[in-house]
């Protein structure tokens, strides 16, 4: 098949468009990088493989396919879970592809998580940041209809705990069995025995260290109870995490809540589908049970950040300051 943007070979589904390597590693670059590009020549550039020594960087009209991969029998009659699932694993495609942008000889080659200094990782999150959003909007009806102001609003409580559900659902299956080690972004990771690596050794970090590790700690923990878990039940996690968010800021109206009952009963069915009327029950009552434990973890993180900013020097608190904005 070939790419809707410039007709070459296509690499497959990007951002639910059939795309090569190149279009879509520059569409991905164009999003973490919050760029907006402007056609000079007022979109009739042609972007054709054959012509593109004479193409200008901008971003053409695209023709976009609404045919999506195939995720389960099951899913294609589950209209919202199927929006959770494309929403979540375009989240999870976007970060490798972020990290394959970063990383182009390791194509091809095994990831081996590394260790991350502050300085990357405070970049990383900020790529990761403006993925999520962005697939938000595309996904997730309820975040759709918010205006500009109320996405705002919520993304600045949400989307710290959805990158914590992203990192320990990825350190269960990237460390089943450390328990040293969790994960900050794709490819790359932290290890509790060197917290110092990750703050760069400044001033104050072992005081840090210790503040740190009952949180590291809690993390590592959690992250072991996600093992077996599909990444439609991760992705629903985060949405809950979403409704739960809108209901607190009395965003959510009638029309927002009868999707979220609607996924909710989409997510039970398949979830007894898939395990059986027993067992789904318990794994359904679960991911809830997760979903607490989630919100405990953040309230013991914000608890941290307020010692450490008593406590240590303002030149380790960095990492933080988009925490609490």
């Amino acid at each position: 098949m070939k790419c809707a943007v410039c007709e070459n070979a296509s690499d497959g589904y990007h951002f639910n468009v059939m795309s090569c390597r190149a279009c879509s590693s520059f569409f991905r670059r164009t999003l973490a990088e919050n760029k907006t590009y402007v056609c000079q020549k007022e979109n009739h550039c042609n972007v054709s493989f054959n012509a593109m020594t004479n193409v200008e960087e901008s971003t053409p009209p695209i023709v976009v396919s609404h045919v999506h991969p195939a995720t389960t029998s099951t899913m294609n009659t589950l209209k919202h879970l199927k929006s959770v699932y494309l929403f979540w694993h375009g989240y999870l495609s976007a970060l490798k592809s972020l990290y394959t942008v970063e990383n182009p000889t390791n194509i091809f080659a095994d990831i081996e998580y590394k260790l991350i200094k502050q300085s990357h990782y405070d970049k990383a999150e900020k790529g990761s940041m403006s993925m999520l959003f962005s697939l938000l909007i595309e996904h997730i009806t309820p975040f759709k209809r918010l205006n500009h102001d109320q996405r705002v609003l919520i993304m600045k409580n949400i989307a710290r705990p959805i990158a914590m559900i992203y990192k320990t659902s990825l350190t269960a299956i990237v460390f089943p069995n450390d328990a040293n080690k969790f994960v900050l972004s794709f490819g790359y990771c932290i290890d509790k025995q060197n917290i110092g690596y990750f703050f760069e050794y400044k001033d104050g970090w072992i005081g840090v260290e210790k503040l740190l590790q009952p949180v590291v700690n809690e993390i590592i923990s959690m992250s072991k109870d996600f093992h077996g878990y599909r990444e439609v039940e991760v992705g629903l996690l985060a949405v809950m995490l979403l409704a739960q968010r809108m209901r607190k800021e009395e965003l959510s109206d009638a029309e927002n809540e009868e999707y979220w009952r609607e996924l909710l009963a989409e997510a039970h069915a398949d979830i007894v589908n898939t395990y059986g009327f027993v067992d789904g029950g318990i794994k359904f009552a679960e991911l809830f049970m997760k979903l607490s434990r989630i919100n405990d973890v953040m309230n013991l993180m914000s608890e941290s950040v307020v010692l450490m900013r008593i406590f240590m020097p303002t030149s380790v608190m960095e990492i933080w300051d988009d925490y609490h904005s």
